[in-house]
């Protein structure tokens, strides 16, 4: 699986992350070493002494810098060893990677390609996630211990939701399902129609029918946004149910993945507390979502899925399109040529 490096990737949620110490993750096969610094704004650096390779988040954090545990050099949030103790000089190659960091929409940003490029206005725009008087939104992380194409694989396809996720998320399949996917600048966009399907669980207020309009935007980094707008077949039965969420994907190596989840509700008296919806989202995912794609994991043991000559249908339009579209950003930014030391 080949990565896309120059692209905005989610590494914690703000909750996650620690006033002070460090905070160590694995992003697209690189470790790294993450601290908050005195101006409360997030450093993000290689994983790895130059000297003898050790983890720098097995050290500590003194004001602004690392200090590395095993012979104390000391790496500041640009990566620039600023303390040989052994020494006046500080070699050339004492310098480590650091990556560029934003915090923003609850999330923490990282930047995995060329510094140089790291350009914040492409943040994907998530500012429904944004806390208000009038919405409120709880995230959720998984570690999972499946490939992220797999994972974007299954979110984009809406389809699987009428067979994998009967009796929580959905009732059934509808009499007629209409998809239609295109591409606004770098994003991939999927639109799903579906009229008269078996109202799921969370909406039953609505009638046993309902039909349904669900929007879903694609943004590298594999940002994923959704909104669902559900209203009864039953032109005689009133109301409505709209949601907001996002799903977010990762990639921690070629085997896992980092997995964020958040649910937006808005505060008014009708909808159930939204702490429910968010732990019914978690259940679902990790015990329905969860296991199958394990095993769609170990069928694939590592190869690509195009390698596979799968069967393709209608409803794998987006995940196709996503594939084209991080092909032609590869070739644009030759992201893959960024040395990662």
């Amino acid at each position: 699986m080949e990565y896309l490096y120059d692209a905005w990737y989610v590494a914690a949620m703000s909750s996650e992350f620690p006033d002070d110490g460090i905070f160590a993750r694995e992003f697209l096969g690189v470790g790294v070493a993450m601290f908050r610094q005195a101006d409360g704004t997030i450093a993000a650096v290689r994983d790895q002494c130059p000297h003898r390779f050790a983890p720098l988040s097995r050290g500590k954090c003194i004001g602004d810098t690392i200090e590395c545990k095993y012979h104390g050099l000391r790496f500041n949030g640009l990566g620039e060893c600023v303390l040989n103790p052994h020494g006046d000089v500080i070699p050339p190659n004492a310098h480590i990677r650091h990556f560029p960091v934003e915090e923003r929409f609850g999330l923490v940003w990282i930047w995995m390609g060329d510094p140089d490029r790291a350009d914040r206005r492409k943040i994907p725009d998530l500012e429904f996630l944004q806390q208000s008087d009038y919405r409120r939104t709880i995230f959720n992380y998984i570690f999972a211990e499946y490939r992220s194409d797999i994972l974007v694989d299954n979110l984009v396809d809406l389809s699987h939701a009428d067979y994998l996720h009967v009796g929580t998320f959905s009732g059934g399949p509808g009499e007629d399902t209409q998809l239609k996917v295109w591409e606004e600048g770098d994003a991939v966009v999927a639109e799903r129609v579906q009229i008269r399907a078996p109202t799921p669980p969370i909406a039953g207020f609505l009638g046993p029918y309902t039909d349904s309009t669900f929007l879903l935007k694609w943004q590298p980094g594999n940002v994923l946004s959704y909104s669902i707008r559900m209203v009864s077949s039953d032109p005689a039965l009133h109301g409505e149910e709209l949601q907001q969420f996002a799903h977010i994907v990762t990639p921690a190596n070629h085997e896992r993945t980092h997995y964020f989840m958040a649910v937006t509700r808005p505060l008014n008296g009708r909808d159930p507390p939204i702490e429910a919806r968010a732990a019914n989202q978690r259940r679902v995912v990790s015990e329905e979502d969860g296991p199958m794609l394990m095993a769609v994991h170990q069928q694939m043991d590592g190869r690509e899925l195009m390698s596979l000559n799968p069967l393709v249908l209608p409803t794998d339009a987006a995940s196709l399109r996503i594939r084209r579209v991080i092909k032609r950003l590869k070739k644009r930014d030759s992201a893959d040529l960024v040395p990662l030391s």
